[in-house]
C-alpha cells in the first residue's frame, strides 16, 4: 500500500469521484460460459440466469449486476458487440456485485440461447406487449431471464429463442428501465422458491 496526497488520486482517477483510496488492477476477467454453467451444475442448485441483450447505459449494467449478486443469479451473459462492458464505472455502480456474479461475454448471443437450452433452461425474455405475467411463470426450475436494452427491448431475432415471453404489471404506463425491470424478475424467483420450500417444510 502506498500513501499519496489526494490530488495524486483523484489523478489516477481521471477525475472520477472516489473516497480516498484507489487500486490499480487489470482488465476485468469474464468467465467462461461453461465455467458458468459448470459451477451450477456443481452447486446442486437451480440455475438462474440474466441474459442481457444490447444494454448500452453501464449503469444499468451495473445496477443489474448488483441486483443479480443480491438476489443469488449465478451468472451473467453480455454479447461482446452492442453492449456495455465491464469498466470502473459498472463495477462502482455494481456496489462489488462484480465479485460475486460471474459474467461471461460471448461473440453470438443467439447461438448461446440455443446452448442453454440444450443444457435443459427454459428462457423468459421480459417484453411489455407480452399476454403471460411474470407472476404465471413456473421459475422452480433451470432459468435465463432476458432482458432487452433500454428503449428497443429484445431484438426479434432474439425473442425469437425465447421459450416464453412475459410482461411485468403496473399500475400506469410508465415504463420500467432494463434495471428496474431486472431486479424485479431476479426477486420473484427467490420469492417463489422461498415460498414453495416454507410450503414443503409445514
Amino acid at each position: 500500500m502506498l500513501l499519496c496526497s489526494r490530488e495524486s488520486i483523484s489523478g489516477l482517477c481521471r477525475g472520477a469521484v472516489h473516497q480516498g483510496i484507489a487500486a490499480v488492477t487489470g482488465p476485468y476477467n469474464y468467465a467462461s460460459l461453461q465455467s458458468v454453467l459448470s459451477s451450477v451444475r456443481n452447486s446442486g442448485e437451480k440455475g438462474m440466469l440474466l441474459i442481457l441483450d444490447g444494454i448500452l447505459d453501464p449503469v444499468n449494467l451495473g445496477s443489474l449486476i448488483r441486483s443479480a449478486a443480491a438476489w443469488g443469479a449465478q451468472g451473467i451473459v453480455i454479447p461482446k458487440d452492442r453492449s456495455a462492458q465491464v469498466s470502473p464505472t459498472v463495477i462502482k455502480i455494481s456496489a462489488g456485485g462484480t465479485e460475486y456474479v460471474r459474467i461471461s461475454r460471448v461473440t453470438n448471443l443467439s447461438q448461446t440461447m440455443v446452448l442453454l437450452k440444450k443444457q435443459g433452461y427454459w428462457l423468459y425474455g421480459a417484453d411489455p406487449d407480452a399476454s403471460k405475467d411474470l407472476s404465471e411463470l413456473n421459475l422452480d426450475t433451470d432459468i435465463g431471464f432476458v432482458i432487452g436494452g433500454e428503449g428497443l427491448g429484445i431484438r426479434r431475432l432474439i425473442k425469437k429463442h425465447c421459450d416464453v415471453l412475459f410482461r411485468i404489471p403496473t399500475a400506469c404506463q410508465i415504463p420500467l428501465n432494463a434495471a428496474v425491470a431486472g431486479a424485479t424478475v431476479l426477486y420473484e424467483v427467490i420469492r417463489q422458491r422461498i415460498f414453495k420450500a416454507k410450503k414443503l417444510l409445514i
